[in-house]
């Protein structure tokens, strides 16, 4: 997703030596996204580059456990499937869809989309969704408005709260469960809770004051007791 017109600069007037020009430009949000529960598993805000991509594989543990460093430099499992959606636009519409399968074969593409329970064909619904929550919830990336971003530092911090709660406060409808026939009822799932990840949905109170940190009275104890606690004893 694209930054908003407040960095001042577009990329083409950026000059990659200059210092002051390292925020400027468009910057992108990169993310994995779980079709089936519609989780946003991770993300990563930055350039086009090679280095934005990194921060989206393994972790340490996992890379040891598969061996990372053994492998070649770009390896992809054979039992991959990776197929992408082109469209051609005449005068500003959409006249042509093509999917072509870059990894794998059409068999492999057609057994990953039947294993799955949201989408019958290739196509870019999930990030388009996904861009469409973000700019619904962040105004700061919607469309020629003054409520751009003004500096990177806030932009980042408001994508990932948004995200957050994305993940564990908003409701697509597209995931609830009817209970009940006639009349319909449905109970209505957060992203997360189809994850496994909770079992209730968060409000913004909940998220914002969640701690970060492992309960101990040293980091959520009220001011006055970590005072008393450091006492000495008889003072």
């Amino acid at each position: 997703m694209r930054r908003g017109p407040s960095w001042g600069k577009k990329d083409k007037h950026c000059d990659p030596s200059d210092p002051g020009d390292q925020d400027q430009g468009s910057y992108w949000d990169h993310v994995l996204i779980d079709a089936d529960s519609r989780l946003i598993v991770t993300l990563a805000i930055g350039r086009r580059n090679t280095e934005r991509k990194e921060e989206l594989e393994l972790t340490e543990e996992q890379k040891v456990e598969y061996d990372y460093e053994g492998m070649p430099e770009v390896y992809f499992p054979v039992e991959m499937a990776y197929a992408t959606v082109h469209k051609e636009r005449e005068q500003g519409h959409v006249v042509r869809v093509e999917q072509r399968v870059v990894l794998g074969t059409e068999g492999q593409v057609a057994e990953a989309l039947a294993q799955g329970s949201t989408s019958e064909t290739v196509n870019t619904s999930y990030v388009e969704r996904y861009h469409g929550t973000q700019r619904h919830f962040n105004t700061r990336k919607a469309r020629k408005v003054y409520t751009f971003s003004k500096e990177l530092a806030f932009h980042v911090a408001v994508t990932w709260l948004c995200v957050t709660f994305s993940n564990f406060g908003w409701t697509p409808r597209t995931l609830r469960e009817r209970v009940q026939e006639e009349p319909p009822r449905y109970h209505y799932r957060r992203p997360a809770m189809v994850a496994g990840l909770t079992d209730h949905d968060w409000s913004m109170a909940e998220i914002l004051t969640y701690p970060l940190f492992t309960s101990n009275d040293g980091l959520n104890s009220s001011p006055q007791r970590r005072r008393e606690a450091e006492k000495p004893e008889g003072g």
